[in-house]
């Protein structure tokens, strides 16, 4: 296959094409900055931060690329813009691969449209900010399409480096599955030549062995991922079609209307399959579809941003398939969300583009008032959370950085990173509690607890949330006698 976009560094085609691939760069990471510096950390940030604290070969919930991202990030501080470094240097790397992919692929204008779509599909560009395993996910998804397809077309060495991104994809979230399958799809049905070369094992050799922390810890602690994943968890959406709709729906949040032009992109695609590059695309994100799809019918138990990996494969198809207005009118669209999202949290008096955004703020303000109460406690001290919301174990527990212990009641799960309460048998407890947790009374699980309070969480003039705060001499038992 002849590189479509061989010439673009020749000429003043290349150069408008530098500058508007540099502007689409700065223009994304401007806007992510904004967010990374104004919004509190998420739920699952602080709890991966907890994570980078505790490293491990993996974890109960996910694989341990996330933690061991934010480890390196927070060498030189634990403050919210480090922590979030990893994606934001991420975000950079995989709108230049996507870019580089549409351009190999189709051409320059192709990779500037697929890299302006991350931009401005949430989900994606949430993928450069926050940092959880999504973060990386997108980028090791996006460097192996890149690198498989320069395999596949241009030099057969490129698969170590292709089987190094999926190695690491693999490390950072098990949804990276569902492209080695679809690799192994297209090379089974389109280059099975490929097979009776040697670099292709040794990029599957160099999978295997990044991804091997995950087995190793998952036989020493007696498979608890699956565990996890297939008993322990509790159903994200129904099952059957209801659940499919749900997971539909939810996409409009996640991607905007570029949802509807995105999905559509699989017609076109479709009937060019005949095309080695649409075929290797189409490979590349039907597996995606086919897999949440799977387990949303026949489980629920699938979240909705599942779905981010077929996004960048289809901001390709996207770009070089472009169905012209309706496409340009989904991007305008978007573009107009996109930048009323980055200019909220500079400005008060507009509306909240995020809402979901205000059930992390307060936590700074519970961690002053711990530290009040604290000074009145015997020592030692630990916080204590319910256990069916150990993401604010996680949040507490940043924002006081440490500073005490903190636990989860009744128990935690079996593998989990949190303690169990029967390690603080002799210590005073806090007792936080937020407004729409549902909780049995204090004294289900602590000796003579006694209310210290509510904070109220304002946000924009408006309360958005409250914190009750018990204190306690010690646990009673935790299965509540």
């Amino acid at each position: 296959m002849q590189r479509a976009g061989c010439g673009f560094f020749r000429g003043s085609a290349a150069a408008r094409s530098r500058s508007a691939l540099g502007a689409i760069v700065a223009a994304g990471l401007a806007g992510r900055l904004i967010w990374a510096v104004r919004v509190p950390l998420l739920d699952g940030e602080t709890y991966y931060w907890v994570w980078s604290k505790h490293l491990a070969l993996s974890y109960l919930d996910h694989p341990p690329f996330v933690a061991y991202m934010i480890r390196l990030t927070t060498l030189l501080g634990d403050h919210q813009v480090l922590l979030r470094l990893g994606p934001l240097i991420g975000g950079v790397v995989t709108t230049l691969a996507l870019f580089a992919l549409g351009r190999d692929m189709f051409s320059a204008r192709a990779g500037l449209i697929a890299a302006g779509v991350y931009q401005l599909v949430p989900l994606l560009a949430g993928g450069g900010l926050f940092a959880t395993p999504e973060a990386m996910l997108f980028l090791w998804w996006s460097l192996a399409l890149l690198w498989a397809r320069r395999a596949l077309w241009e030099n057969d060495r490129w698969w170590v480096p292709a089987g190094g991104a999926i190695g690491l994809g693999m490390l950072s979230k098990m949804t990276m599955a569902a492209l080695p399958l679809g690799l192994i799809g297209y090379v089974l049905t389109r280059r099975p030549d490929v097979l009776r070369r040697p670099w292709c094992y040794v990029g599957a050799a160099v999978a295997v062995t990044l991804f091997l922390p995950v087995p190793v810890w998952n036989m020493a602690n007696g498979w608890a991922n699956f565990r996890y994943a297939f008993r322990e968890r509790s159903q994200q959406v129904a099952t059957g079609l209801a659940g499919l709709g749900t997971i539909t729906f939810e996409q409009l949040a996640f991607t905007g209307v570029m949802f509807l032009v995105l999905l559509w992109m699989l017609v076109p695609a479709v009937r060019r399959r005949t095309d080695e590059r649409v075929a290797f695309l189409l490979w590349m994100t039907v597996p995606v579809l086919v897999m949440v799809a799977a387990v949303v019918f026949f489980w629920g138990g699938a979240h909705g941003y599942w779905l981010g990996p077929a996004y960048l494969g289809l901001a390709v198809l996207l770009g070089g398939l472009w169905p012209g207005r309706a496409a340009a009118l989904a991007v305008g669209v978007n573009a107009v969300l996109m930048a009323y999202a980055v200019l909220a949290p500079l400005m008060p008096w507009l509306p909240t583009p995020a809402p979901a955004v205000e059930s992390v703020a307060g936590w700074s303000q519970v961690a002053e008032r711990v530290d009040a109460l604290t000074s009145q406690l015997a020592a030692p001290v630990v916080l204590a959370v319910p256990a069916a919301h150990f993401e604010g174990a996680a949040q507490i527990t940043y924002y006081t950085r440490g500073r005490y212990p903190v636990t989860v009641v009744p128990e935690p799960l079996k593998n989990s990173v949190w303690p169990s309460p029967a390690q603080f048998s002799d210590a005073s407890v806090v007792w936080i509690v937020a407004s729409g947790w549902t909780v049995p009374p204090p004294e289900t699980y602590f000796e003579a607890p006694v209310y210290r309070g509510a904070v109220p969480i304002v946000v924009r003039g408006r309360e958005v949330r409250r914190f009750s705060l018990w204190t306690a001499s010690g646990f009673r038992r935790t299965d509540g006698r």
